[in-house]
């Protein structure tokens, strides 16, 4: 009986938010300007207590694309943007190679595979996957900023 009175309860709460007058009107949806949900003074005002909308800057909406762009390669299996995780992360990655041309030399690593620079855990081939599709992938892990 708890089980189903559980259930019933999920069902409800997932529905309303999807049910009539789950819509914006136009007076009270955000503005949306670059992709990003922008509060404005006006919708502050109409709805006092509302937390603000994020805000994206241009550095945030670049970053969003690659992480975007390497997930679908699937790298997020070994790697994160500032974490190490099997593999280091790309601001790690970003951070050793900053100011040398290694773009070829890491395409070919994640195509052929390699090891011994970060520690025992060899990076596997992904022979799949193109210098067309890597490089510029590459070319933006190695322009993340330190931090």
């Amino acid at each position: 009986m708890k089980m189903r009175m559980l259930l019933a309860t999920l069902v409800v709460a997932l529905t309303a938010g999807c049910g009539p007058g789950a819509e914006r009107d136009e007076e009270t949806a955000p503005e949306v300007k670059d992709g990003a949900a922008i509060d404005t003074a006006e919708q502050s005002e109409s709805k006092p207590g509302a937390a603000s909308a994020i805000q994206v800057t241009p550095e945030l909406a670049v970053l969003s694309e690659l992480e975007a762009d390497l997930s679908a390669q699937g790298c997020f299996a070994c790697h994160a943007v500032d974490e190490k995780r099997i593999g280091p992360s790309y601001r790690s990655i970003a951070v050793q190679y900053r100011g040398a041309d290694a773009t070829d030399l890491l395409v070919n690593k994640v195509i052929n595979g390699g090891g011994g620079i970060w520690g025992p855990m060899p990076m596997i081939s992904h022979p799949d996957l193109t210098p067309e599709i890597l490089t510029p992938l590459v070319v933006r892990i190695l322009a993340l900023p330190d931090e």
